[in-house]
């Protein structure tokens, strides 16, 4: 009884090196690296785009 109650303080998700975030389909790649550029702003931590295909392409975001 009791427990629960108080309101959360902040939400944390461990995310190991080199585990993709975020997928996306259906979209040009123009769009889909924006996107990837705009949400990697606002992570703390380093991000990249990687195009998959026949020919696997990394982009660097910063």
């Amino acid at each position: 009884m009791g427990r629960g109650k108080r309101e959360i303080l902040y939400w944390a998700a461990p995310v190991k090196a080199g585990q993709i975030i975020c997928e996306m389909g259906g979209v040009s790649e123009s769009l889909a690296k924006r996107a990837i550029e705009i949400a990697g702003s606002k992570m703390p931590v380093l991000t990249r785009a990687v195009v998959r295909g026949l020919n696997v392409k990394e982009i660097g975001i910063r």
